[in-house]
């Protein structure tokens, strides 16, 4: 901890304590201790060198009884913004963050070191070893949960993961079809039981060693024997080898689903020398990881990628502290006018003039927490709710984001959907029915803008029928507090381009809150109504998927509440931009078209 910390943690103390006229506070040593959770000791050494430093005047007191004197001869924005401004100069991200991350920090503070931590992000030009490199710095008001596509939870880090590693094949979206990836070619048998896939040659790890087989068999095995992500090789029988460069898969039935799974985030290939006690990633991907740690993660184009080397030479991404802004800005080449607001946030500046809007499949919804006792399992309180959460109504209402009330994960299957309201006296009536008794309920959702405004918004609703709610803000995944306190959980499902690979991972991917909040009876349903999908055909598959989700819906189980757009607000200068199906931009296809600033003319003929 540094000196500017220890002197930000005294805050908390001489808060409450009355000031004297000259200024002081009266403190003692033991008090100072228990603060800062060190030996008496220790705290007469911090307090020596706070003074050297002059960042307080320490007196202390004579005789028994008499307490010490304390003056701040500093005020938290004198200590904190050189030390910031000193870091950011010399390229101490970590250190900066850590810094912003100090929890004495008063918030206001915070949002003024955010605001200078803004002009160091975006497109940036930087010169190292002579050479240019082009660098996006972006922002994450998070933790990342984890980086092993095994058990991948957000969308973020999915998307993440798939700018580090490859799959054998990659889906198309815009086609609607597979295409090449790690693998260059393949084949199936006519009943679709063996996959032949013939893998590229010289493809190379970011640790350096070549992609044989041996990964693409590792990988697999470590699937099927990892309780989240079994149940993508369940149809794996053996896998067969042809050299290093040809394996088939031998699957105990027929899957034409196949290809969707192999193309799949989760099933991202892994070196077989990957080292269990690393945690960084490694795959095969466009980027590499060059730092991580718990405030930064760095990637760097990596120049042996067996696809199209990315433009932009290195991504930074800061971990920010999650009490800090969630707008998230880039500056392209240091301007502060030429301000880019990314995803998820609402902007009026006019420089901005490249917008997209994407309509993201999936949508919002309430889910009952079925493991935790309550009248929740109540079906006739189930559907009291489904009427006070008036899905059109809140669309209507509160408007930003929000595009269409939902009865479906996708849009599609929404508007042909009738959402007719029915009067708050039928869910009074049907609450008296279930045997309600006014018993508090708490929902817990992300502690983000739109999240916390549909909180609100149904807390109002509840009020108004008798039920009171708690409102219960998480700042992460929080899956064990969640599946033991909850009564309601407000989510989000954000499918993928694969709409059909999106669902049913929906239903069979165990790290979701599907799988915490539900029943193994109830999961059981939804087993045995998709039991056999992978050897349908798309149409077939699609009924399956249909009758799961009107088995959720029918129940009342889940609520569905509405769909979202995400909007990106972006630079001209910035081409190549494209968003996927998360509402992210494709880090690997963007690059920056230089200013006429930075142009340079150069004669035909060099002077002699």
């Amino acid at each position: 901890m540094n000196i500017t910390e220890h002197f930000l943690r005294f805050y908390p103390l001489l808060a409450g304590s009355e000031k004297s006229e000259d200024g002081s506070f009266p403190v003692t040593i033991e008090r100072l201790a228990d603060l800062m959770c060190c030996s008496s000791r220790n705290v007469k050494f911090i307090l020596r060198k706070l003074e050297d430093e002059q960042y307080i005047r320490w007196q202390p007191g004579r005789g028994r009884g008499n307490s010490s004197r304390l003056t701040l001869l500093k005020e938290p924005e004198d200590a904190v913004f050189p030390l910031f401004q000193d870091l950011m100069h010399r390229g101490k991200l970590k250190e900066a963050i850590d810094l912003l991350s100090t929890e004495a920090l008063p918030v206001s503070l915070k949002h003024r070191l955010r605001t200078m931590l803004d002009s160091h992000l975006g497109f940036q030009v930087e010169e190292s070893g002579g050479a240019r490199l082009d660098v996006l710095r972006v922002t994450h008001n998070k933790q990342l949960e984890t980086h092993d596509p095994a058990y991948i939870f957000t969308t973020f880090e999915s998307y993440l993961i798939s700018q580090v590693c490859s799959r054998l094949i990659a889906y198309e979206p815009a086609e609607g079809r597979f295409v090449s990836g790690l693998a260059h070619a393949w084949q199936s048998s006519d009943d679709c039981t063996r996959w032949t896939f013939f893998l590229r040659k010289g493809v190379r790890f970011h640790h350096g060693r070549i992609l044989t087989v041996l990964d693409v068999l590792f990988t697999v095995r470590r699937l099927k024997r990892l309780p989240h992500s079994a149940w993508l090789c369940e149809d794996i029988g053996e896998i067969e080898t042809d050299g290093e460069y040809t394996l088939t898969f031998k699957l105990y039935r027929s899957s034409l689903f196949f290809p969707h799974i192999l193309s799949s985030v989760q099933f991202s290939i892994l070196p077989a020398d990957l080292d269990p006690a690393s945690h960084r990633l490694t795959g095969t991907g466009p980027f590499r990881i060059a730092e991580q740690n718990e405030r930064l993660l760095v990637l760097n184009a990596f120049d042996a990628y067996y696809g199209h080397r990315p433009l932009l030479d290195r991504v930074e991404l800061l971990l920010l502290p999650e009490d800090t802004s969630n707008e998230r800005r880039y500056q392209i080449s240091g301007n502060e006018k030429d301000s880019v607001t990314a995803i998820g946030t609402e902007s009026g500046q006019t420089e901005l003039k490249a917008n997209l809007i994407n309509p993201v499949a999936g949508s919002r919804y309430l889910l009952f927490n079925f493991r935790k006792p309550g009248i929740h399992h109540n079906a006739d309180f189930r559907k009291a709710m489904r009427i006070i959460f008036d899905r059109a109504a809140m669309v209507a209402e509160l408007k930003g984001n929000r595009i269409a009330a939902a009865d479906s994960f996708l849009q599609s299957e929404s508007e042909g959907a009738s959402f007719e309201a029915a009067p708050l006296q039928e869910a009074v009536r049907l609450l008296r029915k279930s045997g309600y008794r006014g018993e508090p309920l708490k929902l817990f959702f992300m502690s983000k803008k739109e999240e916390e405004e549909e909180a609100r918004w149904l807390l109002g609703r509840c009020a108004q029928a008798g039920l009171p709610l708690t409102l219960q803000p998480m700042q992460s995944f929080e899956r064990s507090r969640v599946a033991a306190e909850a009564d309601l959980l407000a989510a989000e499902e954000v499918l993928e381009d694969d709409l059909e690979w999106g669902l049913i991972s929906y239903y069979k991917n165990r790290s979701n809150y599907l799988h915490h909040l539900l029943t193994e009876e109830q999961l059981g349903l939804l087993d045995r109504i998709l039991e056999g999908f992978a050897g349908f055909p798309e149409p077939s598959r699609m009924k399956l998927l249909r009758e799961a989700e009107r088995t959720l819906k029918d129940n009342d189980w889940l609520l569905f509440g509405c769909h979202v757009i995400k909007k990106v607000h972006l630079h001209d200068s910035l081409q190549g931009r494209q968003m996927d199906s998360f509402g992210l931009i494709d880090i690997s296809r963007v690059w920056i078209q230089p200013s006429p600033s930075q142009t340079r003319v150069w004669p035909l003929e060099e002077d002699s």
